[in-house]
Protein backbone atom coordinates (compact mmCIF):
# COMPACT_ATOMS: atom_id res chain seq x y z
CA UNK A 1 0.00 0.00 0.00
CA UNK A 2 2.68 2.54 0.89
CA UNK A 3 4.80 1.43 -2.29
CA UNK A 4 1.83 2.34 -4.03
CA UNK A 5 0.95 5.47 -2.44
CA UNK A 6 4.68 6.92 -2.92
CA UNK A 7 4.79 6.01 -6.45
CA UNK A 8 1.46 7.68 -7.04
CA UNK A 9 2.75 10.66 -5.48
CA UNK A 10 5.74 10.74 -7.33
CA UNK A 11 3.81 10.78 -10.97
CA UNK A 12 2.05 13.18 -9.74
CA UNK A 13 4.80 15.43 -8.84
CA UNK A 14 6.40 14.97 -12.01
CA UNK A 15 3.21 15.85 -13.80
CA UNK A 16 2.75 18.92 -12.25
CA UNK A 17 6.20 20.14 -12.88
CA UNK A 18 6.01 19.11 -16.77
CA UNK A 19 2.81 20.68 -16.72
CA UNK A 20 4.01 24.00 -14.98
CA UNK A 21 7.25 24.18 -17.17
CA UNK A 22 4.93 23.97 -20.32
CA UNK A 23 2.73 26.22 -18.91
CA UNK A 24 1.59 29.84 -21.42
CA UNK A 25 3.27 33.00 -20.64
CA UNK A 26 -0.08 34.21 -19.15
CA UNK A 27 0.87 32.24 -15.93
CA UNK A 28 4.40 34.20 -14.73
CA UNK A 29 5.98 31.98 -12.58
CA UNK A 30 6.09 32.89 -8.51
CA UNK A 31 9.29 34.84 -8.01
CA UNK A 32 10.43 32.15 -5.47
CA UNK A 33 10.89 29.78 -8.75
CA UNK A 34 12.61 31.91 -11.05
CA UNK A 35 16.34 30.63 -11.93
CA UNK A 36 17.24 34.08 -13.36
CA UNK A 37 20.69 34.96 -13.26
CA UNK A 38 21.47 38.11 -10.68
CA UNK A 39 20.82 40.99 -12.97
CA UNK A 40 22.52 43.84 -10.06
CA UNK A 41 25.18 45.46 -10.30
CA UNK A 42 27.51 42.33 -9.70
CA UNK A 43 26.17 39.63 -12.30
CA UNK A 44 27.62 37.00 -10.47
CA UNK A 45 30.96 37.04 -11.92
CA UNK A 46 32.68 33.60 -11.28
CA UNK A 47 36.13 35.23 -10.31
CA UNK A 48 37.41 37.46 -8.32
CA UNK A 49 40.76 39.19 -6.88
CA UNK A 50 41.34 41.08 -3.78
CA UNK A 51 44.26 42.85 -2.05
CA UNK A 52 43.93 43.83 1.00
CA UNK A 53 45.47 45.73 3.95
CA UNK A 54 44.12 45.64 7.52
CA UNK A 55 45.55 45.23 11.04
CA UNK A 56 45.61 41.67 13.60
CA UNK A 57 46.04 42.87 17.02
CA UNK A 58 48.75 45.54 16.82
CA UNK A 59 50.37 44.59 13.60
CA UNK A 60 49.93 45.48 9.96
CA UNK A 61 48.46 42.89 7.65
CA UNK A 62 49.12 42.67 4.09
CA UNK A 63 47.56 40.35 1.63
CA UNK A 64 45.78 38.92 -1.46
CA UNK A 65 43.02 36.45 -2.42
CA UNK A 66 41.63 35.28 -4.59
CA UNK A 67 38.75 33.13 -5.15
CA UNK A 68 36.29 31.45 -8.35
CA UNK A 69 32.31 30.47 -8.04
CA UNK A 70 29.36 32.42 -7.20
CA UNK A 71 27.61 32.97 -5.25
CA UNK A 72 29.32 29.78 -3.34
CA UNK A 73 33.15 30.76 -4.08
CA UNK A 74 36.44 28.60 -3.07
CA UNK A 75 39.26 31.24 -2.04
CA UNK A 76 43.13 30.87 -1.58
CA UNK A 77 44.64 33.73 0.63
CA UNK A 78 48.07 34.86 1.34
CA UNK A 79 48.65 37.47 3.81
CA UNK A 80 51.41 38.90 5.83
CA UNK A 81 51.30 39.97 9.51
CA UNK A 82 54.07 42.19 10.43
CA UNK A 83 54.60 41.87 14.19
CA UNK A 84 57.56 43.20 16.24
CA UNK A 85 59.31 40.00 17.45
CA UNK A 86 57.73 38.34 14.55
CA UNK A 87 55.70 37.69 11.26
CA UNK A 88 53.18 35.46 10.26
CA UNK A 89 52.33 33.92 7.17
CA UNK A 90 48.38 32.70 6.69
CA UNK A 91 48.16 30.70 4.06
CA UNK A 92 44.39 29.68 4.00
CA UNK A 93 41.79 28.16 1.61
CA UNK A 94 38.07 29.57 2.61
CA UNK A 95 34.87 28.84 1.48
CA UNK A 96 32.96 32.21 1.07
CA UNK A 97 28.93 32.59 0.73
CA UNK A 98 27.84 35.73 -1.26
CA UNK A 99 24.56 36.56 0.57
CA UNK A 100 22.95 38.83 -2.36
CA UNK A 101 24.13 38.96 -5.51
CA UNK A 102 21.09 41.28 -7.16
CA UNK A 103 22.51 44.65 -4.76
CA UNK A 104 25.59 46.62 -5.02
CA UNK A 105 26.14 45.67 -1.29
CA UNK A 106 27.21 41.86 -1.05
CA UNK A 107 27.19 40.64 2.52
CA UNK A 108 29.00 37.53 2.73
CA UNK A 109 30.04 34.74 5.28
CA UNK A 110 33.48 33.22 5.33
CA UNK A 111 35.01 29.79 6.72
CA UNK A 112 38.29 27.33 6.20
CA UNK A 113 41.59 26.75 7.07
CA UNK A 114 45.17 26.06 5.84
CA UNK A 115 48.86 26.76 7.06
CA UNK A 116 49.99 29.39 9.50
CA UNK A 117 53.83 30.32 9.67
CA UNK A 118 55.85 32.21 11.87
CA UNK A 119 58.69 34.07 11.31
CA UNK A 120 60.69 35.09 14.32
CA UNK A 121 62.63 38.77 13.07
CA UNK A 122 65.07 39.34 16.70
CA UNK A 123 66.45 36.08 17.89
CA UNK A 124 69.04 34.32 16.33
CA UNK A 125 68.37 30.35 16.34
CA UNK A 126 65.23 30.44 16.23
CA UNK A 127 62.89 28.13 14.26
CA UNK A 128 60.16 29.35 11.84
CA UNK A 129 57.12 27.65 13.40
CA UNK A 130 54.30 25.69 11.17
CA UNK A 131 50.75 24.92 12.73
CA UNK A 132 47.78 24.44 11.01
CA UNK A 133 44.50 26.75 12.05
CA UNK A 134 41.03 27.08 11.11
CA UNK A 135 39.20 30.59 10.62
CA UNK A 136 35.65 31.98 10.12
CA UNK A 137 34.36 35.65 9.60
CA UNK A 138 32.34 37.96 7.46
CA UNK A 139 32.76 40.94 5.47
CA UNK A 140 30.64 43.12 3.06
CA UNK A 141 31.68 43.94 -0.95
CA UNK A 142 30.24 46.88 -2.66
CA UNK A 143 30.68 47.10 -6.11
CA UNK A 144 31.19 50.54 -7.65
CA UNK A 145 30.84 49.11 -10.76
CA UNK A 146 29.90 45.79 -12.29
CA UNK A 147 33.74 44.93 -11.90
CA UNK A 148 35.00 47.19 -9.76
CA UNK A 149 34.11 47.36 -5.55
CA UNK A 150 36.02 47.26 -2.15
CA UNK A 151 35.77 44.81 0.53
CA UNK A 152 35.57 44.94 4.38
CA UNK A 153 35.84 41.74 6.27
CA UNK A 154 36.51 40.76 9.93
CA UNK A 155 37.67 37.14 10.85
CA UNK A 156 38.52 34.88 13.54
CA UNK A 157 41.69 33.11 13.50
CA UNK A 158 41.99 29.78 15.53
CA UNK A 159 45.38 27.76 15.72
CA UNK A 160 47.57 25.28 18.33
CA UNK A 161 51.01 25.86 19.09
CA UNK A 162 53.40 23.96 21.45
CA UNK A 163 55.27 25.49 24.09
CA UNK A 164 58.46 24.32 23.90
CA UNK A 165 59.09 25.18 28.11
CA UNK A 166 56.30 23.22 29.29
CA UNK A 167 55.78 21.20 26.17
CA UNK A 168 51.70 21.92 26.15
CA UNK A 169 49.83 22.95 23.45
CA UNK A 170 48.43 26.56 23.35
CA UNK A 171 45.49 27.51 21.59
CA UNK A 172 45.97 30.70 20.68
CA UNK A 173 43.40 32.96 19.06
CA UNK A 174 43.78 36.10 16.55
CA UNK A 175 41.35 38.67 15.24
CA UNK A 176 42.10 40.07 11.80
CA UNK A 177 40.38 43.08 9.87
CA UNK A 178 40.89 44.30 6.65
CA UNK A 179 39.89 46.63 3.59
CA UNK A 180 40.29 45.76 0.23
CA UNK A 181 39.74 46.36 -3.28
CA UNK A 182 38.58 43.89 -5.36
CA UNK A 183 38.44 43.22 -9.36
CA UNK A 184 35.94 40.66 -10.80
CA UNK A 185 35.88 39.37 -14.09
CA UNK A 186 35.08 36.36 -15.78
Amino acid sequence: MRLGLSYSLLVLTVAVTANAQSAPAAFPRLSSQATDAPTGPHPGLPFEVSPTVGFMGGSALLGVRASMGSPVSLELSAEQVIGRAATLYPLTFNLAYDLNLDSRAIPYGIVGGGLFLTVPLNTVGDETVSSVGIEFGGGLKYFITNSIGIRFETKQLFTRVRNKLDERQELLIFQSTSLGVVFAFG
